[in-house]
């Protein structure tokens, strides 16, 4: 955009629209009424960002023009994106230009920029997550001293300032990552199964995967098994990555014997449970010993059907818990030398089907047993069809 002079210190700022300014001196302006005052603090932002940017060129200068030899083999790319999002197939000029682009995405993600200081400790997680592909498990993440993390980052003065923040570049370069087929494995939100997906014609340890973040709309799992060039269900093997399940769960999953449908099924029941109904369904799966994705399905969806004592391990332990936490009594604190914990929470387990688990202990209180429990009704099955099947 351009400053051109139209009357003594009245000036506009010329781009797609005209923006009127008065000029105080060389430095400093106020932007006039364009009518636009929703637009205000955007366009001041903008102005500050060009300057700054401009400022801090030189310190990236090699990566600013790694950035601009990849960009300027692109063209504006809106239209590809467009085709692409109303599932129209583009040629392969498109393809090539939209590769190039998806490079450049995922490279930057190695990048840590900070753009809010006042959390310290969520600044060393994301730093570290960058550091390891992207993604981190729940033992690493609850181990790392994330403030400490972000302080040696920060100190080290690698930091180059920009409008969007401090960029520390963790030696990024710009490399092929997406070779037009298969995507890498990239956790952009929270999922609750993670499925690498390979061809049986393939050698067990082929780079060809595809990656499944479910759960997925039947729809997008197909179109991701085409895109892998997988067009017979028989023709998949599956590989269980990663899951936000308990690990008795994951144990469980012998993944040979599973199909999509039932591990996409799964993961529905079981996202966006809490940590508490994480913690219950490891000490279900515990009691009850499914054996396939879709028995642990139907017990994640019955989880209410049995009462879960978290931390205890001794009828005392049960007993308590069962008269000061359950709900189901009006404890009284000044009473408590009277509660006999461990004559009740003995006669509490002799009542009931249960058991000690290293999550607490764990009883079935349902009608039925606990088999059909886990295999449901037949209306309970819904049938995927397609490559997901």
């Amino acid at each position: 955009m351009n400053l051109r002079q139209v009357k003594g210190n009245t000036w506009v700022l010329e781009g797609l629209e005209f923006i009127p300014l008065y000029r105080l001196d060389g430095g400093r302006c106020v932007l006039m009424d364009t009518g636009l005052a929703q637009e205000r603090e955007e366009l001041e932002q903008e102005l500050r960002n060009v300057e700054r940017a401009a400022a801090h060129a030189g310190d990236l200068k090699d990566l600013y023009d790694q950035i601009c030899v990849v960009m300027c083999q692109m063209k504006d790319i809106r239209g590809s994106l467009r085709r692409c999002r109303e599932l129209e197939v583009p040629d392969h000029v498109e393809l090539f230009e939209l590769k190039d682009f998806i490079n450049l995405t995922f490279c930057c993600q190695q990048a840590t920029v900070i753009s809010d200081f006042s959390d310290l400790d969520a600044i060393g997680r994301d730093h570290y997550m960058n550091l390891h592909g992207g993604s981190a498990s729940v033992d690493e993440l609850n181990a790392l001293d994330g403030e400490e993390t972000a302080r040696q980052l920060i100190e080290s003065g690698s930091g180059t300032i920009t409008p969007y923040g401090v960029v520390y570049d963790n030696g990024m370069k710009l490399e092929q990552i997406y070779d037009g087929r298969f995507f890498p494995c990239y956790y952009y939100e929270p999922n609750a199964i993670t499925v690498a997906v390979t061809s049986k014609t393939e050698p067990e340890d082929t780079e060809h995967i595809t990656w499944l973040f479910l759960p997925m709309e039947r729809e997008e799992i197909d179109r991701a098994l085409l895109r892998g060039g997988i067009t017979d269900p028989a023709d998949v093997r599956l590989r269980l990555e990663s899951s936000q399940l308990p690990d008795e769960v994951d144990v469980l999953l012998e993944m040979e014997h599973e199909t999509l449908a039932d591990l996409n099924q799964l993961a529905e029941a079981t996202d966006g449970l809490s940590k508490a109904d994480m913690e219950k369904l490891g000490a279900v799966v515990i009691l009850a010993e499914p054996k396939s994705a879709a028995q642990i399905k139907n017990l994640a969806e019955s989880l209410d059907l049995f009462d879960f004592a978290p931390g205890a391990h001794s009828p005392a332990e049960y007993g308590k818990y069962m008269i000061q936490q359950s709900g189901h009594f009006d404890y009284d604190e000044n009473l408590d030398a009277f509660y006999d914990y461990e004559k009740y929470g003995t006669e509490r387990m002799n009542a009931e089907d249960g058991m000690f688990t290293d999550r607490g202990y764990i009883a079935y209180k349902g009608y039925i047993s606990m088999e059909e429990v886990m295999n449901g009704s037949q209306s309970s099955h819904m049938v995927m069809g397609g490559l997901s099947r």
